[in-house]
């Protein structure tokens, strides 16, 4: 994953690989930044100590998702959960 990369997309279009941000909420006392992003079908939440942190944290798990959707479409196998905790 290209961290660079990756941030420029979700800043330029405000999605990222067809995931867009449901929420964002700051944890003062923690010091911890909470992230939900959607795609309609799946949620996903990541927490970092910045912004930035809580970002790469989401991508890595889209682009997880992404790798194994493409790797099951293109085997031909529907099935499988994904846990990423």
């Amino acid at each position: 994953m290209n961290t660079s990369k990756s941030l420029r997309e979700y800043y330029i279009t405000g999605k990222y690989k067809g995931y867009y941000k449901l929420r964002e909420r700051h944890y003062k006392l923690s010091g911890k930044v909470h992230m939900t992003f959607s795609n309609g079908k799946k949620e996903l939440f990541a927490i970092g100590k910045f912004k930035e942190e809580a970002l790469n944290n989401i991508f890595a798990q889209i682009d997880v998702i992404a790798d194994n959707t493409n790797t099951t479409s293109a085997s031909g196998n529907s099935g499988g959960n994904i846990c990423l905790f």
